[in-house]
């Protein structure tokens, strides 16, 4: 038996937010791939295994929008700060105009 069974980690102690919410949940073993990158919509931290297939993330590995559903998360959560249904909504927020 192989005694290198480590689970991996992600980089620095910080962790996708997806991945973690499945470990607790179904105690399945964690699964953090880097790079780990900054959501857009949700201001939380996800891993290339959970970004939304549908949105782009930045040229250089930095942000991007993780798979969660975004509009119900922004509905459950009116008052958070840095949190966004569409990145068409962001960008209104914010004052520009989406690229």
């Amino acid at each position: 038996m192989n005694s290198n069974t480590e689970t991996p980690s992600a980089p620095s102690g910080v962790n996708c937010h997806i991945c973690s919410k499945m470990a607790m949940r179904k105690g399945v073993a964690k699964h953090y791939q880097e790079p780990v990158r900054h959501c857009m919509l949700c201001n939380k931290m996800f891993c290339d295994s959970h970004k939304s297939p549908s949105q782009p993330t930045d040229g250089d590995g930095g942000e991007g929008v993780c798979e969660i559903n975004h509009s119900t998360y922004y509905r459950k959560r009116p008052n958070k700060p840095d949190v966004y249904m569409s990145l068409e909504q962001r960008a209104r927020v914010l004052g520009g105009a989406r690229q």
